[in-house]
């Protein structure tokens, strides 16, 4: 894996929630462009992407018209 190189605000999808709900978590970013998630989460959330793993990500926008990075693909 490459080196870690700084952190990022990343969304994680909150798949049991009936509508599309993405959390903002902080994540690693490495070098190749894949990123760890380092935030825990409530215990209540079922995170599609859990703590520590490494994911592809890519650029969506949501309904309020804000865009951000999120996580598509456990690697």
């Amino acid at each position: 894996m490459n080196t870690a190189s700084k952190k990022i605000e990343i969304f994680v999808q909150l798949p049991e929630e009936g509508t599309e709900v993405w959390r903002p978590v902080q994540a690693v970013k490495f070098s190749n462009g894949l990123y760890k998630n380092i935030s825990t989460g409530e215990s209540h959330e079922n995170w599609e992407f859990n703590t520590g793993q490494i994911v592809k990500c890519t650029n969506k926008t949501f309904a309020d018209g804000k865009s951000g990075l999120v996580a598509i693909e456990k690697v």
